[in-house]
């Protein structure tokens, strides 16, 4: 009887999922979004009127500047760190899937992927420049307004899209465990944004990423571990 050829790299490779990248790259910039935003402002402001009239001149101002004004505190700009972290997570793990495409001569189907990733992007970007100058207020219609872009500011929209990109990623593959930890994902981060939704119709005494992100972030995380502990354990036996 012929022996069994060796086991080369590549199908190691092969054999281990390749969707922990992406779960692992998500969930770690989703969790890094609240130390961030804790370090990037050290004070809190000292009451509403301050807070109103100087550090939020308007609701866009809060998002992508820290508000607008020189004086501390200086928020970190959530707005700005969403829409990078998106970005950068489209292209590395877009990055990440040819160079594992090479070592294992497949062919992974990305342009749809990555055409519908930077789309996304860029509407999490532009959609709350529409409230460019809307001034920050503690009651009337204004707080409705930045209720809703608290979407935004906290980052549940940008999570959302990650979702689809998983999403994609999943159809693409015809990855059935990535279909359900996706659909899982995006129920935690629905969820999530309900929640801190709830709390934003009364006016949050200074912007820091809403700790309900931990629960999205969480999933992907333990679900990226597990996936690419299940590879390490396939390519040892």
């Amino acid at each position: 009887m012929a022996a069994a050829a060796p086991a080369q790299p590549g199908d190691f490779q092969a054999a281990r999922p390749a969707y922990w990248f992406p779960l692992l790259l998500f969930g770690g910039v989703a969790a890094l979004s609240l130390p961030l935003s804790v370090l990037g402002s050290p004070r809190p402001p000292t009451g509403v009127a301050e807070l109103s009239a100087e550090i939020y001149p308007t609701i866009t101002k809060a998002m992508y500047f820290g508000g607008g004004s020189a004086t501390r505190p200086f928020p970190f700009p959530l707005g700005w760190y969403w829409v990078g972290a998106l970005m950068a997570g489209q292209l590395l793990t877009g990055a990440w899937y040819r160079w594992r495409d090479r070592r294992t001569g497949s062919q992974t189907p990305l342009r749809g992927y990555l055409v519908t990733g930077l789309v996304l992007a860029a509407v999490t970007a532009v959609l709350p420049l529409a409230a460019w100058g809307t001034p920050v207020q503690v009651e009337g219609p204004g707080l409705n307004t930045w209720s809703w872009l608290e979407v935004f500011r906290l980052g549940t929209f940008a999570l959302l899209a990650a979702g689809v990109s998983l999403a994609l990623l999943a159809r693409s593959g015809h990855n059935r465990a990535l279909g359900i930890i996706t659909a899982v994902y995006i129920a935690a981060v629905c969820l999530a944004g309900f929640l801190e939704l709830q709390q934003a119709f009364v006016l949050p005494a200074f912007p820091f990423a809403g700790p309900a992100v931990l629960l999205p972030a969480a999933v992907l995380l333990l679900s990226g571990l597990g996936a690419l502990a299940s590879g390490l354990r396939g390519r040892r036996r």
